[in-house]
């Protein structure tokens, strides 16, 4: 029988392609071919050899000689090693050692196997509360709070292109408004104008409440104009003057205010903390990385690239993404 190359789609291809992958990871610290013919070889299969060396590691990966405790459950093992070795012989045979496609799942298993051992030599990192404190203290930015205000306003609509003489009209009528509420005894008497006569639905049924504002808040809906009239307002019941921003008029009243203050260490110590851990670890990544590849040889072709003619290309299996490379 001929075979050729041709992409792993049976299950022998893919127990073909599993054991490749193996077969080509335990290359790298395999002995020499000399060294596989000796005495200690316990099986040969179309040409290639399980040796004792072979057979312990195998044994150990699967749990030892407690799991293997009688000389039939070790012959067993052997005759799965001898399973598995002409599946990988069948297997080249029919070329799929030089499948791109298997020398690419062997790239990821070396690319896999190689983050994990990096993740595995950076180890424990350990960061400090005095580590933590001067993180908080160089970086107050990071942790303040920004002055807030609570306020309530009375908005009446008046449209870009409205005629100079209806806007006129509805400045009066905002002026109006404003004095009657600063000659009212109530405050509340704000929110009953509010409730009558704003033109901005979503605030005039709560008494023109617009909850809490932050200076220079940018996810807001509110005018630049009328957030700055906010927090111009001295004191706390007091009124803004009338306001007119690109959609109308606007009449504020300052219901509360919150300055500016930092987030309390406690309180952020734990996020600082795993931040800090994060960069050590990511610094310490990158010093392996670089260190293993630093005598490498790179030359990227650049014209190569930009002359290549590309056809359109289409997803042709479901397989998922590959392990992420080092950068």
């Amino acid at each position: 029988m001929t075979w050729s190359v041709r992409r792993p789609a049976s299950l022998l291809a893919a127990a073909a392609a599993g054991a490749l992958l193996t077969i080509y990871t335990e290359r790298l610290t395999a002995p020499s071919a000399a060294a596989r013919h000796g005495a200690d070889v316990l099986a040969v299969v179309d040409g290639e050899t399980i040796t004792a060396d072979d057979f312990t590691r195998e044994l150990r990966r699967r749990g030892g000689l407690d799991s293997f405790p009688r000389a039939e459950s070790r012959r067993a093992l052997l005759d799965d090693m001898v399973q598995e070795a002409k599946v990988i012989a069948a297997a080249k045979r029919a070329g799929y050692d030089r499948d791109p496609d298997v020398l690419r799942q062997v790239q990821y298993l070396l690319v896999g196997t190689f983050n994990q051992d990096v993740e595995n030599q950076i180890g424990t990192v350990e960061v400090s509360h005095a580590e933590v404190r001067a993180f908080y203290d160089a970086h107050p930015e990071r942790f303040s709070i920004p002055e807030a205000a609570h306020a309530a306003l009375i908005f009446i609509a008046v449209p870009p292109n409205a005629p100079a003489e209806f806007r006129q009209e509805k400045l009066a009528f905002a002026e109006r408004l404003r004095a009657e509420a600063a000659q009212a005894d109530d405050p509340a008497q704000f929110g009953d104008l509010a409730k009558a006569y704003s033109d901005d639905n979503g605030t005039r049924y709560r008494g023109g409440d617009i909850r809490w504002v932050e200076r220079r808040q940018t996810h807001t809906r509110w005018d630049a104009s009328v957030l700055d009239a906010i927090f111009a307002v001295e004191a706390p019941g007091a009124l803004s003057p009338v306001i007119a921003a690109q959609n109308g008029l606007y009449v504020i009243r300052l219901l509360e205010r919150r300055p500016a203050s930092l987030r309390p260490l406690d309180e952020v110590a734990g996020d600082i903390h795993d931040s800090l851990i994060a960069e050590k670890r990511q610094r310490r990544r990158d010093e392996l990385y670089a260190a293993a590849t630093a005598p490498l040889q790179v030359e990227v072709r650049e014209q190569g690239l930009a002359a290549l003619q590309l056809p359109n290309v289409e997803v042709v299996d479901g397989r998922g993404a590959p392990p992420p490379l080092p950068e």
